[in-house]
């Protein structure tokens, strides 16, 4: 045989294998897709035992475009099956004694973790997530006070899916609060695996809402408030919305939300500022083992709401309300860091910041960080500006 036949014949083998399909493809006929994964730890059958339990989308009744959880003929859009096992692993396989097909988990968005699942388990949850064949790193993480198992039922009231409506709230309700930190495995494992920083994963909870329709019963949606704190293994404690704000605005991570301050000292707030701008830079420094850690912000923000009668546009107005809003954002910035201390947690990440900024001081404090960091120093220098009070430049004054 000739060179250039035998060259032929090779290729020919070589790319034979390309031409012969997918074989290892999943008809959409024969899966069940997951939208969302609920974890919680038990007691069953006198032992300690994992909950899962799976989001099931039925793609024809979401493509018809029915809402809630009503699909045609009454089915519900989303079925929610749950199974018991010693391991994560173990509860996925037994889902498949109850499902007549193929559960399929490359569509999956997010995982909630209970309370106890999230203190005392956390690590083998990331490393199952981490290893598993199908699931994402962009997958969305919570953890939940309420039973994950009753929160993947509850009604998602804008969008036809729970999925859909995690999502959109993730990343439209969140940032214009900005009092929840929505984070995704991938992020928060860097930060796991990052010395001198503790992540926060939002907290996502429950809530008794009134009937949509004349004549229908309450409903439970979903609602989230401030965050789960993790360190080392596990979930240590929890941030309340104010708290989790004043994290988001000390670490830069605040994009807009309003704050409401009291400019003529009454017992309620008569104004309210809305954030628009802000960034954030923090430097630690090291003396005599002796921690200080300084966070410099910048905000920007507009005038939204009056309670007063006088003039608010003027010099002198304007110059009073950026006073009020650099104080509240450091009121904010500072429950975040007693709380952090009060917790042995450094979310702030002010180790990290040590370490980039001086290798060599770290190195001689990392064993004892977290012995350090409850005594750290922390201060704050806030400079805040009204940009914009409204279409009126004067409060309306009744007759």
């Amino acid at each position: 045989m000739k060179r250039e036949q035998l060259v032929f014949v090779l290729a020919i083998i070589m790319i034979f294998p390309l031409f012969s399909g997918c074989w290892s493809r999943n008809e959409i006929e024969t899966i069940a897709i997951v939208s969302g994964i609920g974890i919680d730890k038990i007691s069953a059958d006198g032992g300690e035992k994992f909950l899962l339990t799976a989001n099931i989308v039925r793609p024809s009744l979401v493509s018809g475009g029915a809402q809630g959880t009503g699909g045609r003929a009454g089915q519900p859009i989303s079925w929610s099956i749950n199974s018991i096992g010693k391991t994560l692993s173990d509860c996925e396989r037994n889902l498949n004694l109850r499902a007549a097909r193929t559960i399929f988990y490359g569509h999956t968005r997010y995982v909630v973790l209970s309370e106890n699942s999230a203190r005392e388990e956390f690590s083998d949850v990331i490393d199952y997530i981490g290893r598993h064949p199908d699931m994402r790193l962009r997958i969305l993480l919570f953890v939940t006070r309420d039973s994950p198992q009753d929160l993947l039922k509850s009604f998602p009231e804008l969008e036809n899916t729970r999925a859909r409506q995690v999502m959109g709230m993730e990343s439209i309700g969140g940032p214009r609060a900005s009092k929840i930190d929505v984070r995704n495995m991938a992020e928060i494992v860097g930060e796991l695996i990052t010395p001198g920083v503790d992540p926060v994963i939002a907290h996502v909870s429950t809530m008794i809402s009134a009937p949509t329709e004349a004549g229908g019963q309450p409903i439970k949606v979903l609602r989230f408030e401030g965050g789960g704190v993790i360190r080392e293994k596990g979930l240590v404690g929890w941030l309340s919305e104010v708290e989790t704000r004043g994290y988001m605005l000390a670490t830069g991570r605040a994009r807009e939300g309003a704050f409401p301050v009291n400019l003529q000292k009454q017992p309620m707030p008569d104004t309210t500022l809305n954030l628009t701008r802000m960034s954030s830079k923090t430097r630690v420094e090291l003396k005599e083992n002796r921690a200080v850690a300084t966070i410099e912000i910048r905000a920007e923000g507009d005038l939204v709401e009056y309670h007063g009668q006088e003039e608010i546009a003027t010099d002198e107005g304007i110059l009073k309300m950026e006073k009020a809003f650099a104080k509240e954002i450091n009121n904010e910035i500072m429950a975040a860091v007693k709380k952090a201390q009060q917790l042995d947690a450094d979310i702030f990440g002010f180790g990290a910041e040590l370490h980039r900024s001086n290798p060599k001081a770290w190195k001689h404090v990392e064993k004892d960080w977290y012995v350090i960091f409850p005594t750290i120093e922390v201060k704050t220098k806030v400079t805040a500006d009204i940009r914009r009070t409204g279409f009126i430049a004067d409060p309306y004054i009744l007759k």
